[in-house]
């Protein structure tokens, strides 16, 4: 009985290997070989090297296979029917080689594909993304126009920060507008800004960007603050310039008005009280361009007048005129001025420290700077007013 078991069992194991000597790879009909070759670009033909690392990617399985290429810059594998995407990736030092080829097929036989690398320069910050606005709202009609951004790249091995990095609009910001910086078809040196800058704040490692990492930029977000902060700004900008006009320029602490020239008793009555009395006369001529302007003497001492353009007049038929009644007259300097007794040559464009605003008379509303304007002539001519 058991010799029959013995013999029993040594039959069994003799079929067993001899099923297993005759049995294939049930998968080998599927699978074909695929080789890939790195192409370097001609000026970078010696970076070709082993060890450079080959992703194959299944579009339709999601599975991956990771290969390394031998020192020709080749590697290969064995794959089933399917639809990839190949990519390399190759770094050596600050040199960067990538590259790759999507809605690649492998059916029923080998294939030898040579994949071509792109170079870069790592080191740097580059823009990924650039997206300026007009993406369909759809299924709503429309486009968007405030989402606005940029997406910065850290195209470098060691961690960039963003710190007092500065962005800015380029001239022309309009992609259909004609570029006036050409000369003849080729580009200066410079790139003029022309419409904002924006920096990053921070302390020089508040804001980190590790390698191959992303930072997008709201551009509406930084239009809004950048909008905001420019109205704070320039408010406190002219708070400050208004404040030290009042030393800068001698501006009246206040001024009051007689039905008759005060006589010395008053005069002295008056800086008794610590006052101290400068006369400003002036005269309203009515011009022959509908408008009326207020002529005062030339000022040394007291409200003194800002010289923003040309010279002051020097002698008669020359007059210095306020800046904004010149801007909304569209007169400049050398134009004339008429009157019924007088002619002026414009010598100068002034701002009278004492009219921030060109109100003729201070129980007005409104500032009339097209009909109304104040301007100096030379205290000779004044006196002859």
């Amino acid at each position: 009985m058991q010799n029959q078991i013995v013999k029993t069992l040594l039959l069994f194991g003799a079929l067993v290997l001899a099923g297993c000597m005759e049995m294939q790879n049930p998968y080998s009909d599927g699978l074909n070989r695929l080789t890939v070759s790195a192409v370097y670009p001609s000026d970078h033909a010696d970076a070709t090297r082993a060890g450079v690392a080959v992703t194959v990617e299944s579009v339709s399985g999601g599975s991956a296979y990771s290969l390394l290429t031998d020192a020709s810059g080749t590697a290969s594998t064995t794959l089933p029917n399917g639809i990839y995407r190949i990519s390399i990736s190759d770094r050596t030092g600050s040199d960067i080689f990538n590259g790759t080829l999507d809605k690649v097929v492998i059916s029923g036989q080998d294939m030898a594909v040579s994949l071509s690398l792109k170079y870069s320069k790592a080191g740097t910050l580059v823009i990924k993304e650039l997206y300026c606005g007009g993406c369909s709202k759809a299924p709503e009609e429309g486009t968007y126009q405030s989402d606005q951004y940029v997406i910065l790249h850290n195209n470098d091995s060691q961690v960039l920060y963003l710190d007092g990095l500065c962005l800015g609009t380029l001239s022309p910001y309009n992609s259909t507008g004609s570029n006036p910086w050409l000369d003849g078809g080729e580009l200066p040196d410079f790139l003029p800004i022309i419409q904002a800058i924006w920096q990053v704040g921070g302390t020089g490692t508040s804001f980190p960007l590790n390698p191959g990492e992303d930072a997008v930029i709201c551009l509406l977000m930084i239009l809004s603050i950048g909008f905001i902060s420019g109205f704070l700004v320039a408010d406190n900008s002219m708070i400050t310039a208004y404040n030290n006009s009042f030393e800068d320029y001698n501006i009246e602490d206040g001024h009051f008005e007689t039905q008759k020239e005060m006589n010395r008793a008053q005069r002295k009555a008056v800086s008794a009280l610590g006052i101290e009395i400068h006369d400003l006369y002036y005269v309203d001529e009515p011009l022959h361009n509908d408008s009326t302007m207020r002529l005062f003497a030339s000022r040394t001492e007291v409200n003194r007048v800002c010289l923003m353009k040309g010279r002051m007049p020097e002698t008669a038929g020359e007059i210095a005129i306020d800046r904004m009644y010149a801007d909304n007259n569209g007169l400049s300097i050398g134009d004339t001025l008429e009157s019924d007794l007088h002619r002026w040559t414009i010598t100068g464009l002034v701002a009278l420290s004492d009219y921030s605003t060109l109100f003729s008379d201070n129980s007005d509303s409104m500032f009339d700077s097209i009909k109304f304007g104040v301007a100096v002539i030379s205290p000779e001519e004044f006196e002859s007013c």
